[in-house]
């Protein structure tokens, strides 16, 4: 495809058609997501206030299950915690960068206080959202 210069104007059935085409399609997506974000949001803070943790439903011999999920993760604070077991402890369990299963080995074998690294550990939650599946239902 060339560039049209200013003064060149596209044909209207070629590249003009196309570009409207284009951004009609880019719209309909946009308001069709911001709709979808809307519903999801709608049905995690339902779910979340009914403790529900997933839905299903059968359309079309297709069994669909809608579920809740909220995935969390430990960040830890490596520079605090690295100062609080002094630096030649702490850096028997890193690899330049700190080995968390080392770690781990280390606070259950007593070696590693664990009340001290929790200090240094914040868990990270994430944003809740929907995990859709489907499965052909089995006609009896």
């Amino acid at each position: 495809m060339r560039i049209a210069r200013e003064t060149e104007a596209p044909a209207p059935d070629q590249e003009g058609n196309l570009a409207a085409q284009y951004l009609a399609a880019k719209n309909a997506h946009d308001q069709a997501k911001r709709h979808l974000d809307q519903i999801q949001a709608q049905l995690v803070a339902q779910m979340q206030y009914d403790h529900q943790k997933s839905h299903a439903y059968v359309f079309g011999g297709q069994k669909t299950t809608i579920t809740y999920v909220q995935n969390t993760r430990v960040e830890i604070n490596e520079a605090g915690l690295r100062k609080a077991m002094k630096a030649k402890n702490y850096d028997r369990f890193t690899k330049r960068v700190l080995d968390r299963k080392a770690l781990e080995d280390a606070m259950e074998r007593d070696e590693v206080d664990s009340r001290l690294v929790a200090q240094y550990c914040t868990p990270k939650v994430g944003t809740p959202f929907l995990k859709v599946t489907t499965k052909e239902v089995e006609e009896k």
